[in-house]
């Protein structure tokens, strides 16, 4: 990711204190960008754009969105497809303990849901609306409620909010078989500026290199075409 600073805005720094400030905040403005970027890479499709890691919308597929993932190809290799249904409609309770079930296989099952906001907001209907006296819906992981992630639980297993999750979609993962490589050259790493020949200016560049991998697709799965 490139980062460049305007000779007229060192100029109006006026001050080496002031400057070392204004790059401190400037790059930590950068660096936020581009958890972004990666952010949006992780739930990415694997088939748009081939400098973005590879994405759980693809690697949590059945075929449809990515017919290969990781050089295999789904249709010939059906233990690498993962457990996909199209509701075309309404969450609902019994939905989400089918695809919990078809993710578990002995004690192995999704360690994580996430979904979107409206998505969320249904659950949390449903957990109220099936309550004799309703109340607010108890329960939640306390490892991510203490690093700030609000969650309710569903057979024991978190349920939290990504805004990077596509519309209409719950994602069932089991973070057992989900790898985050990251090279270490390429950890957030900052070259040094450069100065270009042609502007009074300073250029410098913020490296991230890394991909996001499964090992065992059958294990996870998704709910699509939520209402």
């Amino acid at each position: 990711m490139p980062v460049s600073v305007d000779g007229g805005t060192l100029i109006r720094a006026d001050s080496p204190e002031a400057v070392v400030n204004f790059l401190s905040f400037y790059f930590e403005n950068a660096q936020t960008e581009l958890a972004e970027i990666l952010g949006t890479g992780v739930w990415s499709n694997v088939v748009s754009n081939n400098k973005m890691v590879d994405g759980l919308v693809g690697a949590v597929d059945d075929g449809t969105t990515a017919a290969t993932y990781g050089g295999l190809s789904r249709s010939a290799n059906v233990f690498w497809k993962s457990n996909v249904t199209n509701v075309a409609g309404a969450l609902t309770l019994t939905g989400m303990q089918t695809m919990f079930g078809s993710c578990t296989e002995g004690a192995r099952h999704p360690t994580i849901i996430a979904t979107t906001q409206s998505q969320w907001n249904a659950y949390w209907g449903l957990s109220v609306g099936g309550q004799a006296f309703p109340v607010q819906p108890s329960g939640h992981d306390e490892q991510l409620a203490q690093n700030g992630f609000t969650n309710l639980v569903f057979n024991q297993v978190p349920i939290v909010v990504d805004s990077h999750v596509p519309t209409g979609n719950m994602f069932f993962i089991n973070e057992d078989y989900v790898y985050l490589y990251v090279n270490p050259r390429a950890d957030f790493n900052m070259r040094d500026f450069r100065e270009p020949v042609n502007q009074d200016a300073m250029t410098s560049l913020i490296l991230w290199a890394g991909n996001v991998c499964l090992s065992n697709c059958a294990r996870q799965g998704k709910l699509t075409g939520l209402t």
